[in-house]
C-alpha cells in the first residue's frame, strides 16, 4: 500500500483557502480547509438551483460548508453541477465516481475513475465513543478498543463510508454494515444484502486532527449469506 500526499495552497478572491490532495492508489482525495468567511461573497460559485438551496440552510457553518464544497468543486471540475441520485449520492454527469464529506472547517471530495467509492471525513472527538452501542454490533463491541476516541471515530467513519458505498437507503448501521479488523490502517467492510453481502476494503488514516476513510478497491459481491 502506498500513499502519495500532495499539498498546496490556493487563494479565492483574496481570501486564503488551503487546498490539499491526497492520492491513495486510484483514489484522489481533495480537501479544502477554510477559516470563517461570509458565504454571500461567493455565491457566484453556485448554480441557480444551488443558490435556491443555499437560502434554505439556516446554520451559518452549514452555509459555509455548502459554499466551500462548491468552491472546491470548481477547482477540480470547473463549473460542473453536482447532482444527487435517488439515494442522495452525489455525482457529476459524465465524470468520475465521487463522494463528498465535511467536518468542522474542512470539506472534501474523493474521486475515482474505476469504481464506486465512499469517503468520510471526521474530526477526532469523543462523540462516537458515547454512542458506539448504537452503531456497532455485539461482535464489533468486543473486537475493537472502545475506550479510544481515535478508534471509535475510525469505526464511525468506516460505517459512514460503507453507507455511501452501499448507495441505498434504509440501512441499519448496526446489523447491515459490518466492520472487521484486517491490518494497520485497513478494515474489511461488509454490506448485508438479501442475496449475500458486498465485500470491500476500507483504508482509514489520521490526517492532522481528522480521520479520513475511503474504500480503495472495487466492491466484490458474495452470494452466500453470512451470519452476523
Amino acid at each position: 500500500m502506498w500513499i502519495f500526499f500532495c499539498f498546496f495552497a490556493i487563494k479565492v478572491f483574496n481570501m486564503p483557502f488551503k487546498q490539499e490532495i491526497i492520492q491513495i492508489k486510484g483514489v484522489s482525495i481533495h480537501l479544502l480547509t477554510f477559516e470563517a468567511f461570509n458565504p454571500l461573497n461567493y455565491l457566484n460559485h453556485l448554480s441557480i438551483a444551488e443558490t435556491e438551496r443555499f437560502y434554505t440552510i439556516k446554520s451559518p457553518l452549514k452555509q459555509q460548508e455548502f459554499v466551500a464544497t462548491r468552491i472546491l468543486r470548481d477547482q477540480i471540475f470547473e463549473h460542473h453541477h453536482i447532482q444527487y441520485n435517488e439515494y442522495g449520492a452525489p455525482f457529476i454527469k459524465d465524470k468520475h465516481f465521487l463522494s463528498i464529506s465535511h467536518s468542522r472547517n474542512t470539506v472534501g471530495i474523493a474521486i475515482c475513475a474505476d469504481f464506486q467509492i465512499g469517503f468520510d471525513l471526521e474530526f477526532i472527538s469523543e462523540k462516537a465513543k458515547k454512542v458506539c452501542s448504537k452503531f456497532l454490533n455485539s461482535k464489533e463491541l468486543q473486537t475493537f478498543n472502545l475506550q479510544s476516541d481515535l478508534e471509535t471515530t475510525k469505526l464511525w467513519s468506516a460505517k459512514e463510508t460503507l453507507y455511501k458505498v452501499a448507495n441505498r437507503i434504509g440501512i441499519d448501521f448496526k446489523t447491515e454494515l459490518i466492520i472487521e479488523p484486517a491490518k494497520e490502517n485497513l478494515l474489511i467492510g461488509k454490506i448485508i444484502q438479501t442475496n449475500g453481502h458486498d465485500l470491500v476494503e476500507i483504508y482509514t488514516f489520521v490526517h492532522q486532527d481528522y480521520i479520513i476513510t475511503v474504500n480503495h478497491s472495487k466492491i466484490e459481491h458474495v452470494n452466500n449469506p453470512i451470519q452476523h
